[in-house]
Order: C-alpha cells, then sequence, then structure tokens
C-alpha cells in the first residue's frame, strides 16, 4: 500500500506546474502595448513554459497590480525567455482545442508572416487500471503534446497532417507554382511543414488562393 501511494504522489509532483516571473509585454485590442511581469508557469523539474496554461490565459503584474489577460481582451502576449522572444497570438478557436472552453485562444507563434505558424498544446491521457486487493487505480499517465496549425491572412485555422497532407497542403498553399508542385511530387512532405511555410513567405506573399 505504502509503495502504491508513494507512486502516485510521485506522479502528482511530476505532472505539477512552477512559475516565474518574466518580463512582457500585452497589446491589447485597441492596439495598446503595456510592458508587464508575466508569471509564466513552468512544468515542474524542467525548463519548459506551459503552453497549455496559457492558451486561455496569462497571470501579469501591471503598474503594481496583478492582473489576468485573456484572448478575449488582447491580440498578444511576449515575454522573453533565455534572450528568446517568445509570441502568443489571439486566435479565434476554430479547432475546439481543449482547455477552458472560450472563443479565443493564445497560441505560439513559430513563424509570422501572411502565412503564421503556430504550435497548439494538447492532453493526452491512458487510462489507469484497478487494483482490486489495494483499492487504488495505477498506471494512469497524462502527457502534452504539441501540433502545427496554419493561418493565411488572418483565416481560419488549418490542420495539415495524416495521410492527406498531399492533397490538402497543395490547396492550402495554393498561388504559389512551384511549391504546390514539390509537395505534390512528394520532394517537400509534412516534415518539411516550416522550410513550406517559410518558402511561401518569402517567395508567394500576397498570391490569391483560389475560392473553390
Amino acid at each position: 500500500m505504502k509503495r502504491y501511494l508513494a507512486a502516485f504522489l510521485l506522479i502528482i509532483m511530476f505532472t505539477q506546474t512552477q512559475a516565474k516571473k518574466l518580463k512582457g509585454y500585452v497589446i491589447y485590442n485597441n492596439q495598446e502595448k503595456v510592458e508587464v511581469l508575466m508569471t509564466v508557469p513552468f512544468i515542474k523539474f524542467t525548463d519548459n513554459p506551459d503552453y497549455l496554461k496559457m492558451q486561455t490565459e496569462i497571470h501579469c503584474l501591471q503598474n503594481n497590480k496583478s492582473i489576468v489577460v485573456h484572448p478575449e481582451n488582447a491580440l498578444e502576449i511576449s515575454f522573453t525567455q533565455d534572450d528568446q522572444q517568445i509570441r502568443m497570438l489571439s486566435v479565434e478557436n476554430d479547432l475546439q482545442l481543449p482547455g477552458k472552453k472560450t472563443e479565443r485562444v493564445f497560441l505560439k507563434l513559430e513563424i509570422d508572416g501572411e502565412i503564421k505558424l503556430f504550435r497548439s498544446y494538447e492532453v493526452s491521457s491512458t487510462p489507469g487500471m484497478y487494483n482490486s486487493p489495494t483499492g487504488l487505480t495505477t498506471g494512469r499517465n497524462s502527457r502534452i503534446y504539441d501540433r502545427y496549425v496554419l493561418q493565411r491572412n488572418g483565416g481560419p485555422l488549418t490542420r495539415l497532417e495524416g495521410s492527406s497532407f498531399k492533397k490538402d497542403a497543395v490547396e492550402f498553399f495554393q498561388g504559389c507554382p512551384d511549391l504546390m508542385t514539390r509537395i505534390e511530387e512528394k520532394e517537400l512532405k509534412k516534415d518539411d511543414l516550416k522550410q513550406i511555410v517559410r518558402e511561401f513567405n518569402s517567395t508567394c506573399a500576397g498570391a490569391t488562393k483560389k475560392i473553390e
């Protein structure tokens, strides 16, 4: 019994988060940019911010006053970690991303441009098994994983994944013939998504997407 209890407490301890105060800014819906001190949650025992928690809110100190910023009342939040600027933009929650049910979410920006590449964060849980002699459920596990999300010209959020990647990517990157051909010929694949977005933004920005 003690062994199972210790294991259970250890799981809880490793999945809890801790927070750090980091300098950053908020851009509100009225375009006002305000410097703040952000309380950034981190996954315990790591240097990784808990972006899943920040998708729906972030606690800040603004003018010596504690506030909570939500994606409904801000365009962007940003903070600096290890000399790297992290930006999270407020977007409509088209994909019904998990967490608190909100119409908008903050998503971590990976690449800016006409086509924006974001990372969304979700939780995957595996059920535990009930142990009748001890009366405990053991083996339950949760992990946070990330997925790429794209947005073109402020349009709906889009995922390009799985077996339909080639077909969906050719449609999404319409207006950039060379890029479309390289995707069709499988020269560029889903693992090359960052490269594809960068090339589109540098060579085909302003291209017209065909409307079906």
